[in-house]
């Protein structure tokens, strides 16, 4: 840089930079434009692909056509079987019928009945096109063109050779597929083109003057093109894509140019600096070390105010847990106290009851004569309120101390538990005829009384509800839903309206009247609190006098979240 000096080296470096920049950017932008072309090349190719296709299905239905008419001389009904071919193949508009060349016969004819009558092979216009198709005996495709009953559309002809009855062949005529321009560029789901911003143009090569005609086009001009040829009978058509707004540079070109030349001036003006000023680069190094220390202050008070901060919220969360444990000691004391409360009703409630029955047996007694049957049936039913009061108080108490017991949690097989059960039943019952299905080796972690409670209750239920069964069932067993182990108890017997479910598991809540069945309607309460302790869930699935499945999960306290359970 002897030469120059500093500013000769900042333009060189200017130079150099500003070279290589723009032709990256160049080279980026021609990517870009060569990205674009590319796309829509490859929808192009597409849709020129989906109309080929269209078209060839379309003709296909003329070969069918021609295939019944070489075989049978004739078609009938042909009404049907032109309906059903149109819905088969698809983007046809009318299938027709022209023996020795005139039109006879078109399905639909609705809108087509000015082609009847039509003879191919004297219309000037058609009579070239329908005698190639006759002399090359291949299905020929005329078109588009403007048709006799209106419209644009496309011809596919099929020259039709039958058997003249002496080993030879006899012209019968033409089968032609009539496909609207429309409807077959709906069909082809060209307008797709549109939606995607892309403008096209279709194009077919004439054979009578091989020039290149349009054939429909999107509104607007096509800048450079990309085209793509469909292959069709005995011709050609090509469709033109081209973006709707012409090839788009990219808008960040001239802000690339831009940057390019920014960054080759800066880069410049550093290369100015070092050479010119190298003690410029110790100030920086100074003003950036100052910044960094700076930087590094204002670090520190943010971590010192950060530690603050976590030391009042150290200090909220002690406050915090010194409430819970209030509020935790506050609930503990009343659940003593409902507990307590709980206790003493039951017992002052016990006290009236004793009286009110032992003055009803006095009655009953020592006064039997001078009560007359009406009153005899008052005392009955006073003896019964007693006794379903005393129930009910038990219940109570049962309930108190099934909330109130810690649990002692053991392995417990419930499948032998079960069979006792069922056992003690069976005794309680010896005329009945109850069928016992118990799974074996079912076993899990629970308090072992608890469980037994609520199976009790569980299997009291089912054997209370199969009383009017003449061959009853009770069965119990487990299966894996969900990944987690789901036990259940099922019986035959009356079952229940699902629409009353959500009361089932009530306390005194009875979905059956207590003339019809004894109990507290306790039972289900009882069970579902034992299953709660459990950290389980209990549901029912009932139909009415189709019997009833009660299914029941547990995850017993005092086994870790991460402790597999052995029976699952």
């Amino acid at each position: 840089m002897r030469n120059g000096g500093p500013i000769g080296g900042a333009v060189l470096l200017f130079a150099v930079f500003l070279g290589a920049g723009a032709f990256f950017v160049h080279q980026v932008e021609q990517g870009r434009r060569h990205e674009q072309r590319r796309n829509v090349a490859q929808l192009a190719m597409g849709a020129a692909h989906s109309l080929e296709h269209q078209i060839s299905s379309s003709l296909s239905a003329s070969y069918a056509l021609a295939a019944i008419l070489r075989q049978a001389g004739t078609i009938r009904d042909f009404d049907a079987l032109a309906a059903e071919m149109i819905r088969i193949y698809g983007g046809i508009n009318s299938l027709q019928l022209a023996p020795g060349g005139v039109i006879t016969t078109i399905y639909p004819l609705a809108g087509n009945e000015k082609a009847i009558g039509h003879n191919l092979l004297q219309d000037p216009l058609r009579r070239t096109e329908a005698l190639r198709a006759v002399e090359s005996r291949q299905i020929a495709l005329a078109g588009p063109f403007e048709l006799r009953q209106g419209g644009v559309g496309a011809i596919g002809r099929l020259a039709v050779f039958v058997p003249d009855g002496v080993g030879g062949e006899r012209f019968w005529g033409f089968v032609t597929v009539m496909m609207r321009l429309p409807d077959l560029i709906t069909a082809s789901n060209l307008e797709s083109l549109e939606k995607g911003d892309c403008g096209y143009e279709l194009t077919r090569l004439n054979p009578d003057t091989g020039r290149w005609e349009s054939i429909a086009r999107s509104d607007g001009p096509l800048q450079a093109p990309v085209e793509s040829t469909i292959d069709v009978p005995n011709g050609k058509w090509k469709l033109a894509v081209a973006p709707k707004h012409g090839w788009q540079n990219s808008p960040f070109s001239p802000l690339n140019y831009l940057l390019v030349g920014g960054i080759s001036g800066i880069l410049a003006f550093l290369a100015y600096l070092m050479l010119r000023q190298p003690g410029m680069l110790r100030q920086k190094v100074l003003l950036r070390t100052a910044d960094l220390e700076e930087a590094n202050r204002q670090l520190e008070a943010e971590i010192r105010e950060r530690r603050l901060a976590e030391d009042k919220v150290r200090c909220l969360n002690a406050n915090l847990e010194r409430r819970v444990a209030q509020r935790t000691a506050q609930l503990e004391g009343s659940n003593r106290e409902l507990e307590s409360f709980s206790y003493s009703v039951s017992h002052d409630l016990r006290a009236p009851l004793r009286h009110m029955e032992s003055f009803s047996r006095i009655l009953a007694e020592d006064h039997a004569e001078q009560i007359d049957e009406g009153g005899r049936q008052c005392l009955e039913r006073i003896e019964a309120g007693i006794r379903r009061m005393k129930l009910h108080i038990d219940s109570l108490l049962q309930l108190a101390r099934l909330a109130r017991d810690p649990l002692r949690i053991s392995t417990v097989d419930l499948s032998g538990m079960v069979r006792e059960i069922s056992a003690e039943l069976a005794a309680s019952g010896p005329g009945r005829r109850v069928s016992f299905t118990v799974a074996d080796g079912i076993a899990a972690k629970g308090d072992a009384d608890l469980l037994r409670i609520g199976l009790e209750h569980l299997f009291g239920n089912a054997w209370k509800f199969t009383e009017t069964r003449s061959e009853a069932r009770i069965e119990f067993g487990a299966s894996e839903t969900g990944g987690r182990r789901v036990f259940f108890v099922r019986d035959n017997g009356v079952g229940f309206d699902m629409r009353y479910a959500d009361r089932l598991f009530g306390a005194f809540e009875r979905l059956h009247g207590a003339d019809e069945y004894e109990g507290a309607g306790i039972g289900l309460a009882a069970v579902q609190r034992i299953i709660r302790r459990h950290g389980g869930e209990i549901w029912a699935e009932a139909k009415v006098d189709a019997g009833a499945t009660f299914f029941f999960t547990l995850n017993s306290p005092g086994r870790p979240e991460s402790e597999p359970d052995p029976h699952r």
